[in-house]
């Protein structure tokens, strides 16, 4: 018997290991209890990703979804061009090589893929399959008959099979499932499925569940607790009065349940900054996963917190710090203990002093460490700053511009100057990192003529290499409920923000949809344009894309750029 199974199941990527359940078992560890983690997701993608499945699953799995699917359009095309992909990938290559470029990149062979034009375009391709196959999961859930009755290996339910029969082996007496939003239909079906036999206690946690712990707890009776934000203090509590027989519920931070036929949910309180403990990774297949990179954190939140149309704040309880000290030992113990030397910062942004003294840190420990981060385009961001950091051994920083026009960033209230934002990128550029722009349209207020100036803005930083090409403009508005922006709308219908606003619909939506005051046509074409445009230029100049799917992957090609290596595509 042991006291948790943390479970994570499937999302969308494959690059590189989620931070939540880590931190949560070294926590739970170090309060002298014993723990489990498995991350379901790769386990399950990388058998999906061999010779035989993919064949069986592209010629007989997915043409049989798509004959029943054929009135539901975006089904039916999401079907059909992950069938389109996989047939490009057959035929371009065979399944046999795709498999082979997956296990080189498993064993960390990236010479043997990325100097190699065909093996490189094959790794790209793993990645958006890996995107394409969300959606699959998602019909799972309502056909997990679907492979055996097209007469194949079904590699899911074998997963869960063995998965199910842990749960036998080990009896936890907790069972904790880590959500985001896209995990949210399969984890509350298997969970389900689960309390069918296990009488233990069910309990979600992370981003989805502290957005709608309420929802969880009154529609779905199986699941027996969430906890909201973040859980390193909240839950050992929770697992304290379970071992004295107590269930004083209301006495632990953020923990939400069920009492006299309510559901309640306790107030989040914060998390000691300096008591966030090193992340432990046991149990995780570290060596399935496509890049050798692991998470690290050295804040939570967001130090503005005032964008207007932003809610991802809201995941941490509030903005704080960790000691610099601590988050460097973690980066010295990871690497020691797991033989890498790529590190990605997944604070929301990484602020100027914070990552400067964490630098000066990594340099007096002289680790030889590579790293990507998420940041503020702030004038602090000087030369001598820049050239720090890059020393210290940041690569590439995604930095949140949203639009060139200073009109629109003040809509947004971004507190962010354009005159600023050029000399940032070039000195990023100059010290050698790579600079990605994360940008939107349509915020409302905005003109036909803002747009140019953040098309031009990024066409020419893109064509003179201050940039790498990243296509995030493509994205339209969010208008997400609990943003500035969507509360404005609501309460003041006069303002005319936007020509009219639908509430989100449905216990689980958060994006509420909206028409513009103006018309939208031409923005669109600007931007399609833009868009053909920058792709054409990539294809000429042999630039690789990069997105959500494999955010991380500049690092390892990077990387072999600075050891002296040809590689087939270049990010810049």
């Amino acid at each position: 018997m042991i006291d948790v199974l943390l479970l994570s199941l499937p999302t969308k990527n494959m690059d590189y290991p989620a931070l939540s359940l880590p931190t949560l078992t070294a926590s739970l560890i170090s309060h002298g209890y014993e723990v489990v983690q498995r991350d379901l997701n790769t386990e399950i993608r990388d058998r999906i990703m061999t010779a035989d499945i993919l064949s069986d699953f592209g010629t007989k799995v997915l043409p049989a979804l798509a004959r029943e699917n054929v009135g539901h359009t975006r089904i039916y095309r999401h079907i059909r061009d992950t069938m389109n992909l996989l047939s490009f990938m057959d035929k371009e290559w065979s399944f046999v090589e795709i498999q082979k470029t997956k296990e080189l990149m498993q064993r960390r062979c990236y010479d043997k893929v990325f100097n190699n034009e065909a093996r490189f375009d094959m790794a790209l391709c793993l990645f958006q399959l890996s995107r394409f196959l969300h959606m699959f999961f998602e019909m799972y859930v309502h056909r997990p008959t679907i492979f055996n009755e097209c007469g194949v290996y079904d590699p899911i339910g074998e997963a869960l099979n063995h998965l199910t029969g842990d749960v036998i082996r080990l009896a936890p007496r907790v069972i904790g499932f880590t959500i985001l939003d896209i995990q949210r239909r399969f984890t509350l079906w298997f969970a389900h499925k689960l309390r069918q036999t296990y009488t233990g206690k069910i309990v979600f946690g992370g981003p989805d569940p502290s957005r709608f712990g309420e929802v969880y707890l009154r529609y779905y009776p199986f699941v027996d607790h969430i906890f909201m934000k973040e859980a390193e203090e909240s839950f050992p509590e929770f697992l304290r009065q379970l071992d004295e027989g107590r269930d004083q519920w209301n006495t632990i931070p953020g923990l939400g349940y069920r009492k006299d036929g309510d559901v309640r949910v306790e107030k989040v309180e914060s998390v000691n900054p300096s008591a966030v403990p090193t992340p432990n990774f046991s149990g995780f297949p570290l060596d399935r996963y496509l890049l050798p990179v692991l998470p690290i954190q050295a804040s939570r939140g967001c130090s503005w917190r005032k964008c207007k149309f932003c809610i991802h704040w809201r995941t941490y309880s509030h903005y704080y710090r960790r000691p610099v000290e601590n988050v460097v030992n973690d980066i010295e113990a990871l690497s020691l203990a797991h033989g890498t030397r790529f590190f990605h910062f997944t604070d929301d942004e990484l602020a100027v002093e914070l990552g400067t003294r964490i630098s000066d840190e990594i340099l007096r420990r002289n680790l030889d460490i590579r790293w990507l981060t998420y940041a503020r385009l702030e004038k602090r961001f000087d030369a001598a700053v820049l050239s720090k950091w890059y020393k210290a051994g940041v690569r590439v920083m995604e930095w949140g511009l949203e639009s060139a026009s200073q009109r629109v960033l003040d809509l947004m209230d971004k507190d962010v100057k354009v005159e600023h934002i050029q000399p940032v990128l070039e000195d990023a550029a100059r010290a050698g990192i790579l600079n990605k722009l994360f940008c939107f349209h349509d915020y409302p207020g905005e003109t036909i003529e803002d747009l140019a100036i953040t098309l031009d803005f990024l066409r020419y930083n893109t064509l003179n290499q201050k940039i790498r090409p990243f296509t995030a403009i493509r994205n339209r508005l969010f208008l997400l409920k609990g943003s500035i922006l969507y509360e404005e709308a609501i309460a003041d219908r006069n303002a005319q923000k936007f020509a009219k606003v639908w509430a989100p619909e449905g216990p689980f939506s958060i994006q509420a949809d909206y028409e513009d005051t103006t018309d939208y046509g031409p923005k669109k074409k600007a931007v399609e344009n833009f868009l053909e445009e920058i792709h054409k230029y990539m294809r000429e100049r042999k630039i690789y894309s990069t997105d959500d799917d494999n955010v991380t992957m500049d690092l390892a090609v990077i990387d072999l750029m600075e050891k002296g290596y040809q590689v087939a595509r270049t990010p810049v």
